[in-house]
C-alpha cells in the first residue's frame, strides 16, 4: 500500500471559487433550495489524537477550490407513508426523531399504495377490473396519516414534499362513457382536486407531484386491465392530460414522469410523449436482488447511482429534442435488500448513496422508508426507525438513519473534488461550509483499521490545524448484528445505537502536520477541519448574533447586531463581487441592484456572517 507522509493541512478557502459550477442546469428549480451552511462549534470536545507515526494505507486528495456540486436539502429525504398514522405529530417520540434527522424532503402518501389511494376517502363503487383485484385505500381512515396531518407534519419540520398521485385510476376507474378518454380525464380531474385540497385549501404549497409509482411494473394494480398492459406511450399520453388538469389548479407545481433505469422499450415510447409536459424524471433502485444481496454486492452496487444519471441524460438526448440536462432527475425510492438493511452495511451503503446523489446532481431523493414494521420471518425491515423490533425500542434509529443527521451536522453546502489512491476500501466525500470549514466523510469498508493520509490542495496558504470528528461504526458486519456505535457509545439493547447520539461531543485534535487519520474498520467518519476560529457567529443557544432583514427587500437591508462590522460584500450567485462597503454599517442600500438572489457577507470582529437575500 502507498506510503506517503502527511501533507501539512494548509489552504485558503475562497467561498465563491468555482461557484458558478454550482448552478448546473441538471438541478434547475431544485437549486432554489440551496442554503449556506455554517458549522456549529460544539460546547464540548473529547480530546483525542491522530496517529503520529506509521505507513499510510490510503491517500486522500482534496481540491478545496474545485466545487463540483451544491448540497441541497431536497437530496436528503424519506418516504412517509399514510401508514405512519395520525399520532406522528402528537406522540412526542417520532417528531423529535425527524427533527434530529434534518430530512429536507418527504414523499407521500405511499409507493405502490399510491396507485390505489383515494385522498378524499371516497371509494368508487365500481371498477373496470374485478373489485377484489383493487385494495382501495381510504386516506381518511382512523389509522392513517391523512393529508391534513401530513401538511401539519411538513409545516412543523419546515421541509419540502413530493406527492404521488393515483395514476392507475386512469385505467381501472369506471365511467359511464366506458372510454379510455373518459377514464383518463376522470383520474386527471381527481388528481387536480388533490392539488386543490393540498395547495389551495390546506396551504401546503407542495411543488412536486409524481404521476404514479413504478407504472412500468407488473406488480402494480392497474398495470394489466382486462388483458392489456400499460405501455410507455399510453402512460406518456395520459401524463399530458394529468399535467394540464393539475396545473390549471396551481401553475407553479412541477410534474414528474416515471422512467426506467436504462434503455428500454418503455423509455423509447415514453420520452417523445412527455418531452414538453414533464418537469422532472423519476427513478427507483434497490441495487441488488434479494438472492444476491451480500455485503460485497451491496457496497459494490453504489456505482449504479452514477450510471443511472448518465444513462437517463443520454436517453434525453437520444429520444427528445432537449439537451441532456433539460430534466432534473429525482430518486424517490432506494434502499439495500434483505437482512443487511439492519446491519452496518446499510450505514456504509446509505452514506455513499447520498454522496453519489449529490455528486451526480440528482435534484431530489427519498429513501424507502421512514417507518416499517419488523419482519419476524425474514428478520429485516426497510424502516429507518425501529418498529416492533424485539431488539431495540420503537422509533429509535437504525444504521440507515444516522448518516442523515451527520450529513446535516458535518457536511458543508458545496461538494468539492476528492479522490482516493492506494486502497479500494476507503471512500471519501468532501465539502466546504460557508463558514470556511472543510467537511470530510471518510469511509472504511474493510475489516481492519486503516491509516489515511490527507493531501489537501487549493488556493493560498492558511493553516487549518483543528480537527473534530465523529466515528460511526460496528464491530462486525455479520448477519444479525444490528448493533452500532458512535464515538464509543451504543445502546443497552441487543440492537441499535446510542439514544442521544445528537448530544455526543465530537473527538477533537490539533493537527500539526505529520499525523495520519485512523479510520476504524467498518466505519464512517465525519471529519471537520477548521482554523480554530468561530466563523458561524452563533451564541450558546444557536441564536445568531446578526439578523439581516427585510428579506426579500426592495431597497434597503438592515443589519441588526451588537458586533463590530468591518467590511460588507455582496456577491451574485456566480460569485462575482457586486458591492463592497467598509465601516460599521447597519443600513445597506441595494436599490440599484438588479432583481434576483444575492449572497450577503459581513466581516465582523467575531468572524464572518453570510446569508442569501432576494432583491425584488
Amino acid at each position: 500500500m502507498a506510503q506517503s507522509p502527511m501533507k501539512h493541512i494548509s489552504f485558503t478557502i475562497y467561498l465563491f471559487a468555482s461557484f458558478s459550477a454550482l448552478a448546473q442546469n441538471e438541478l434547475q428549480f431544485y437549486q432554489q433550495f440551496w442554503q449556506p451552511r455554517y458549522y456549529q462549534n460544539p460546547n464540548e470536545v473529547i480530546e483525542s489524537g491522530w496517529e503520529d507515526s506509521g505507513t499510510a494505507d490510503a491517500v486522500i486528495t482534496i481540491n478545496v477550490s474545485d466545487s463540483i456540486a451544491p448540497v441541497l436539502p431536497t437530496q436528503f429525504g424519506t418516504n412517509t407513508p399514510f401508514r405512519n398514522g395520525p399520532e406522528i405529530i402528537s406522540d412526542g417520540v417520532r417528531l423529535p426523531m425527524y427533527e434530529k434527522s434534518k430530512f429536507g424532503m418527504y414523499r407521500f402518501p405511499a409507493g405502490s399504495g399510491s396507485n390505489q389511494y383515494f385522498w378524499d376517502g371516497n371509494i368508487p363503487a365500481q371498477f373496470e377490473i374485478p373489485t377484489g383485484d383493487v385494495n382501495p385505500i381510504n386516506a381518511l381512515q382512523n389509522s392513517a396519516m391523512t393529508p391534513e396531518i401530513f401538511t401539519n407534519f411538513i409545516d412543523t419540520l419546515g421541509a419540502q414534499a413530493t406527492v404521488n398521485v393515483n395514476y392507475f385510476y386512469a385505467r381501472y376507474g369506471h365511467t359511464a362513457a366506458g372510454t379510455r378518454e373518459a377514464r383518463v380525464q376522470q383520474a386527471a380531474d381527481y388528481a387536480a382536486a388533490f392539488v386543490h385540497r393540498m395547495n389551495v385549501e390546506l396551504g401546503a404549497n407542495i411543488k412536486f407531484w409524481e404521476i404514479g409509482n413504478e407504472v412500468y411494473g407488473s406488480w402494480e394494480v392497474g398495470f394489466n386491465v382486462n388483458g392489456s398492459n400499460v405501455t410507455g406511450k399510453e402512460y406518456g399520453e395520459d401524463l399530458r392530460v394529468f399535467a394540464d388538469a393539475m396545473k390549471v389548479v396551481d401553475p407553479t407545481i412541477k410534474i414528474g414522469a416515471v422512467v426506467r433505469q436504462g434503455a428500454s422499450n418503455w423509455n423509447n415510447q415514453l420520452f417523445p410523449e412527455i418531452q414538453d409536459h414533464a418537469d422532472f424524471l423519476i427513478v427507483h433502485n434497490y441495487f441488488t436482488n434479494f438472492n444476491n444481496a451480500t455485503a460485497n454486492n451491496i457496497l459494490s452496487s453504489v456505482s449504479k447511482v452514477e450510471k443511472m444519471a448518465g444513462d437517463i441524460r443520454g436517453l434525453v438526448v437520444q429520444l427528445t429534442d432537449k439537451p441532456a440536462d433539460h430534466f432534473p432527475i429525482v430518486f424517490t425510492e432506494f434502499n439495500c435488500r434483505d437482512i443487511h438493511s439492519v446491519t452496518m452495511i446499510n450505514g456504509l451503503f446509505h452514506t455513499q448513496v447520498l454522496g453519489e446523489i449529490i455528486k451526480n446532481k440528482y435534484g431530489m431523493a427519498a429513501n424507502w422508508v421512514s417507518e416499517w414494521r419488523w419482519n419476524i420471518t425474514d428478520e429485516y425491515t426497510h424502516g429507518m426507525l425501529a418498529w416492533e423490533d424485539p431488539h431495540q425500542p420503537d422509533y429509535t434509529a437504525r444504521q440507515s438513519f444516522i448518516p442523515y443527521h451527520f450529513y446535516a451536522k458535518c457536511f458543508g453546502d458545496k461538494m468539492i473534488n476528492s479522490s482516493v489512491t492506494g486502497n479500494n476500501d476507503i471512500k471519501v466525500y468532501a465539502s466546504r461550509f460557508s463558514s470556511n470549514e472543510i467537511g470530510l466523510i471518510i469511509i472504511n469498508q474493510s475489516g481492519s483499521d486503516q491509516l489515511v493520509d490527507l493531501n489537501i490542495t487549493g488556493v493560498g496558504q492558511t493553516t487549518f490545524p483543528k480537527a473534530q470528528w465523529y466515528e460511526f461504526y460496528a464491530q462486525n458486519i455479520n448477519e444479525g448484528n444490528k448493533k452500532f456505535f458512535i464515538n464509543g457509545e451504543t445502546s443497552v439493547t441487543s440492537g441499535g445505537g446510542p439514544n442521544d447520539y445528537e448530544l455526543l461531543p465530537p473527538y477533537g485534535a490539533t493537527v500539526s502536520g505529520s499525523e495520519l487519520f485512523k479510520a476504524r474498520k467498518y466505519s464512517v467518519n465525519w471529519v471537520v477541519l477548521s482554523d480554530g476560529l468561530t466563523n458561524s457567529i452563533q451564541n450558546d443557544n444557536n441564536i445568531s448574533y446578526l439578523n439581516l432583514f427585510p428579506n426579500p427587500t426592495v431597497g434597503q437591508l438592515f443589519l441588526e447586531t451588537e458586533l463590530e462590522v468591518q467590511i460588507i460584500k455582496i456577491f451574485d450567485l456566480d460569485g462575482q463581487l457586486i458591492l463592497q462597503l467598509k465601516g460599521d454599517l447597519k443600513i445597506i442600500d441595494v436599490s440599484d441592484l438588479a432583481l434576483g438572489t444575492y449572497i450577503f457577507e459581513a466581516k465582523t470582529n467575531r468572524g464572518i456572517f453570510r446569508d442569501k437575500f432576494i432583491k425584488q
